[in-house]
């Protein structure tokens, strides 16, 4: 297929992406508000003139053929770049919005007090925090960056470090008042955050002990839910302890020793390669900065 019939048929190209994303004719065809017969159809010319199948067809549903998964990863990264260009031109007539997907402790302690602050300095950019860990696709263009805590920086984006991540176990003050040592933890409910299942090992092992056992243990994910436990007197968990100073501060939350480990795993912020360059995605990163000096400038004084 030459460069002026790939254009000519963009529509089949269109079928094709919804129908190899969805696995499915029908779904395609609910999505793009077409007929099944006429995605069947668009799919069947685009098959011709390409000279080789694309799916394998079944009763019930349909997969793709070894031509079919190569040309999707190229024309679902072609849709994705139409995209991108179109949210890039509309951004010179309409106010730009900045779409952030951010680890829900981080957000809480470092960027949603600080939103108010953002707007001021940057009146013509909307931005639109995500708070979650969920795993994000750049691709399908639903997100500017991401904040995320990793060991690694993934491969494929860029990646800068934004803040260290120090560890220690935190429990409300009334079973604070209970430890009286590192011995007594056995005997206190253990909270498990499905994240990082191996907090507790890793924070013994780093200041020479063997990890024991308690007499019992909890799991919650995501860590805000294991936070908010820990302030309800469930028991004790390993938290980072930056991202909690507030619920220190307040009383909530105490750390009830002083054995604080800093871990392999970095906060990061993640955007598409090149992205980091764009005025706006800049203006985020400088705030992000700005945020995480601020914070640490105020425990250094506390």
């Amino acid at each position: 297929m030459n460069g002026q019939t790939s254009i000519r048929h963009i529509s089949a190209l269109r079928s094709f992406e919804a129908a190899a994303r969805l696995r499915s004719f029908q779904a395609a065809a609910d999505e793009l508000h077409l007929t099944p017969s006429a995605i069947s159809h668009q799919i069947r010319r685009l098959e011709t003139n390409l000279g080789q199948a694309l799916f394998v067809r079944t009763h019930r549903k349909v997969d793709l053929t070894a031509a079919g998964q190569t040309l999707q990863g190229y024309v679902s990264r072609g849709f994705a770049e139409f995209a991108r260009g179109i949210h890039a031109i509309s951004d010179a007539t309409r106010a730009a919005e900045l779409r952030v997907s951010v680890a829900p402790t981080f957000a809480a302690a470092y960027l949603t007090p600080r939103i108010e602050q953002f707007e001021r300095f940057n009146p013509a950019l909307r931005l639109r925090l995500d708070m979650s860990q969920n795993l994000v696709d750049f691709e399908r263009g639903e997100f500017d960056a991401v904040i995320r805590m990793s060991a690694r920086p993934p491969s494929g984006f860029f990646a800068e470090p934004v803040s260290k991540v120090r560890v220690a176990p935190v429990c409300s003050p009334a079973i604070g008042a209970r430890l009286r040592s590192v011995a007594g933890l056995r005997q206190v409910t253990r909270i498990i955050i499905s994240q990082a299942p191996d907090a507790w090992v890793r924070w013994h092992r780093a200041f020479g002990r063997e990890d024991q056992k308690p007499r019992r243990e909890v799991r919650f994910d995501p860590m805000t839910a294991g936070l908010q436990a820990a302030i309800d007197g469930v028991g004790v968990m390993i938290a980072p302890v930056d991202v909690i100073r507030k619920q220190v501060q307040e009383g909530r939350l105490m750390l009830p020793f002083d054995q604080i480990y800093e871990t392999t795993s970095i906060y990061r912020f993640l955007c598409r390669k090149g992205d980091e360059t764009l005025p706006k995605i800049v203006r985020l990163r400088n705030w992000l900065h700005q945020a995480v000096r601020d914070e640490e400038r105020a425990a250094a004084q506390a």
